[in-house]
């Protein structure tokens, strides 16, 4: 019950200031959050058999809407905000530090996660009427190429591999 996972919470990075919107890594090795700890907003990475590891991702200023969409391989992660490149969808090599920006089609993309197949990505994006669409990219030629879309108002989608859908919620 919730009361007895409460009781076992434990606080592992303690902080005067925020930390949200956590994700852990699928093999659950890693996790990241967005912090404000040093007084601007980052993503901050950690490997949770290593305490002292907790550092911040130069290079982005990330977008605080969602949290970050890792890869199956737990090697990469995906996350909207601000870079060098300006404003995008960025792929972040956490254990490396590694920072760059995607050639997503959409001018104004909110969230990205990854397909099962690596060539392909699911990018929700802000539409010309304000609302939000789901496209799902083959990122295998340049330009990418969209493979599907719904316009209906989107929020958030998801891709789940065992059952081979996409699922999305509606705003």
């Amino acid at each position: 019950n919730g009361r007895s996972a409460y009781e076992k919470a434990e606080i592992l990075y303690e902080t005067t200031l925020s930390n949200r919107l956590p994700s852990i890594s699928p093999d659950g090795s890693q996790i990241v959050f967005l912090s404000d700890r040093t007084g601007r907003q980052q993503i901050w990475w950690a490997d949770r058999s290593q305490i002292t590891s907790l550092r911040p991702i130069e290079g982005l200023i990330p977008s605080p809407r969602f949290p970050a969409a890792w890869n199956a391989s737990t090697d990469r992660m995906l996350a909207v905000g601000e870079g060098a490149e300006g404003k995008g969808v960025y792929e972040i090599e956490p254990r490396h530090g590694r920072v760059a920006r995607l050639p997503v089609p959409d001018a104004n993309p909110t969230y990205a996660a990854y397909h099962s197949d690596p060539d392909r990505l699911l990018v929700v994006a802000a539409q010309e009427d304000g609302r939000l669409g789901l496209t799902l990219y083959d990122r295998s030629s340049r330009p990418w190429r969209a493979l599907a879309r719904v316009d209906e108002d989107i929020g958030v989608a998801v891709v789940d591999d065992a059952n081979k859908r996409i699922l999305f919620v509606l705003r």
